[in-house]
């Protein structure tokens, strides 16, 4: 072969090659979408991080009508996230919403988010309130926040494979939630000083709520059908438990650790155990009921307890209501 054809057949070559390497690159960006930043009236595609408050809007933004392979949408801090009514869906990869690395004081509302890894994620970051989200059918956690003053209000997280709901850290909120039918807990806090209000946690495949910290309040909550506890919380000092009902769930209350916490106006019927069951010192209950329980109705263990009257037990199975070892009065 001359030099002349060697020169055609390398130059030949380098052609292929450079086609080669491109359709990868076209492919690549087909299945994966281009990491940019967007918002505001920059269009908001798979992967793209959201930098400025934004509605998201089907007439705009792709991601909210196509199926992401990897993660829906990243957000940066101090930004407003308005899916606008809209959902964002995924592969079963990645995250739904992603909160950027050490972001704070961010808000995500209104839309769905369906089929990721995880629904909502910030893990490390402070500040981030989820409100009227619904996340369901991901692969684990609903919607999970690691860090410092989170909110999550009237979002409803269902049929996700591992918690609904979980926040790792102080001073978090949970209020008007709905979080059902998922593999692991409804509603899952580690952290002192929360807030869990008037929650609905049914049929989850582990408990309803299960809370690790102190000072925590837990109010007008409803669990019902859950495969362990309705409410469980460990190793917790000075909590209150007030007006909250667990119903037909494995166990009803389950109050272990220190002590100091005050039950009142709750309401345990027809858990297939216990229906109220503290085994730790120095809590006072008032008005509860549990009825019909498959073990113990009201039991109470550990020492310096008060009843402080109003507790009502019948129907159970073996003790009505024992506090330190004494009848009820």
């Amino acid at each position: 072969m001359n030099i002349a054809n060697k020169q055609a057949v390398f130059s030949s070559m380098k052609i292929s090659i450079l086609l080669c390497f491109s359709l990868l690159i076209f492919l690549s960006t087909a299945a994966f979408g281009f990491a940019a930043n967007c918002g505001g009236t920059v269009p908001c595609s798979c992967g793209d991080t959201v930098i400025t408050n934004t509605i998201l809007d089907t007439a705009k933004d792709p991601v909210v009508t196509t199926v992401c392979s990897g993660d829906g949408l990243i957000v940066a801090t101090g930004v407003t996230l308005d899916l606008g009514g809209n959902t964002i869906r995924g592969s079963l990869n990645r995250e739904g919403i992603q909160i950027g690395k050490a972001a704070s004081d961010i808000n995500i509302k209104n839309g769905r988010v369906e089929g990721f890894y995880q629904g909502v994620k910030g893990l490390d970051v402070n500040s981030v309130t989820v409100t009227n989200i619904f996340s369901t059918k991901n692969r684990y956690f609903g919607i999970v926040l690691k860090g410092n003053n989170h909110r999550i209000e009237n979002s409803i997280a269902v049929e996700n494979g591992g918690r609904g709901m979980r926040i790792k850290g102080p001073n978090a909120i949970f209020v008007n939630n709905n979080s059902s039918r998922n593999g692991g807990y409804g509603f899952n806090v580690i952290g002192d000083n929360a807030v869990i209000k008037n929650n609905t946690c049914d049929d989850n495949g582990s408990d309803g709520i299960h809370v690790d910290g102190d000072d925590n309040l837990f109010e007008d909550n409803e669990c019902r059908g859950n495969e362990r506890h309705g409410i469980v919380t460990d190793d917790a000092i000075n909590s209150v438990f007030r007006n909250n009902i667990v119903e037909r769930n494995n166990f009803g209350f389950s109050i272990l650790g220190n002590g100091g916490h005050l039950l009142e106006g709750n309401i345990a019927n027809k858990n297939r155990g216990f229906g109220i069951y503290v085994r730790a010192p120095r809590n006072t209950l008032i008005n509860n009921i549990a009825n019909k329980n498959g073990q113990s109705g009201i039991k109470v263990a550990g020492g310096e307890n008060v009843d402080g009257g109003g507790n009502d037990a019948t129907g159970n199975k073996k003790e009505q209501c024992m506090i330190d070892g004494v009848a009820c009065i």
